[in-house]
């Protein structure tokens, strides 16, 4: 995954700050159970970028599961996030 899909994800965190009834992108999911936050944790984001997207979607985002069943904290550690990020 290149730089491209970090660029998308604070581009939708911007957009669902300005309008409300926008939360659902966060919990969009692909084709492999991936949602916005797992693929934004793959990407080292911001901490405030992560942290919107917690209290755009709550707490329990942090704990769905992909179709392999890693949660975004597996996918931080594996991709290099740093340790603000995984906090």
């Amino acid at each position: 995954m290149g730089g491209g899909a970090i660029v998308s994800s604070i581009y939708i965190i911007r957009m669902i700050q300005r309008d409300e009834s926008k939360k659902a992108n966060v919990e969009w999911t692909d084709q492999w159970g991936y949602n916005c936050f797992h693929r934004t944790c793959q990407n080292n984001p911001p901490v405030d970028i992560v942290q919107s997207m917690i209290d755009i979607a709550g707490k329990d985002i942090i704990f769905e599961t992909t179709d392999d069943d890693w949660i975004p904290f597996h996918i931080a550690c594996y991709s290099g996030a740093s340790i603000d990020v995984i906090k």
